[in-house]
């Protein structure tokens, strides 16, 4: 069955290693799919609004993380979620 993910964007997020604003991506799994974001740069409230068609079962599991892109060091974690999906669902919302 063919779904439609869509991320919309973040609020709040904190910062890193105590810097003020971050460089925040999404990366998305479901059932072995993976997508990710662009980047958005110098804020801790992005806004990536993306949509992707992907296929998926009634009962997956939804799995997101927030990344703090670094240009000189790894990506570092902001917040991750995940929800399973139960065929009733028609979107997950944190």
């Amino acid at each position: 069955m063919c779904g439609t993910l869509q991320v919309r964007n973040a609020i709040n997020l904190q910062p890193t290693e105590g810097n003020t604003h971050s460089d925040p991506y999404a990366v998305l799994v479901v059932e072995g799919q993976k997508k990710k974001t662009k980047t958005v740069k110098n804020t801790l409230h992005p806004h990536w609004n993306e949509e992707w068609t992907i296929n998926v079962t009634r009962t997956g599991t939804l799995e997101v993380r927030v990344l703090d892109r670094d240009r000189f060091g790894q990506d570092q974690v902001c917040g991750q979620v995940s929800c399973k999906l139960d065929g009733r669902i028609g979107w997950c919302h944190y």
